[in-house]
């Protein structure tokens, strides 16, 4: 289970591109990220927990910087 905002982080790049700052800004806060819902997710497979909401956090951390690698020119 991912928040939907998670998604649109690789599109920020594009999304802002040519405008201005006071535009980007608003394309940018349009996204909305919300991270909270994390903290109160479990994930569960075959009935055994699986991941915490530490343990996501911690997955979407990793996966930020891998998307920042990917995108910083």
């Amino acid at each position: 289970v991912r928040a939907p905002s998670f998604m649109n982080i690789a599109s920020n790049v594009v999304a802002v591109k040519g405008y201005s700052i006071a535009d980007a800004a608003l394309v940018l806060a349009a996204v909305d990220p919300c991270y909270c819902c994390t903290d109160r997710t479990f994930v569960y497979e075959n009935g055994k927990k699986k991941y915490s909401g530490q343990d996501l956090l911690k997955l979407s951390w990793e996966k930020t910087e891998k998307i920042k690698r990917r995108y910083k020119k």
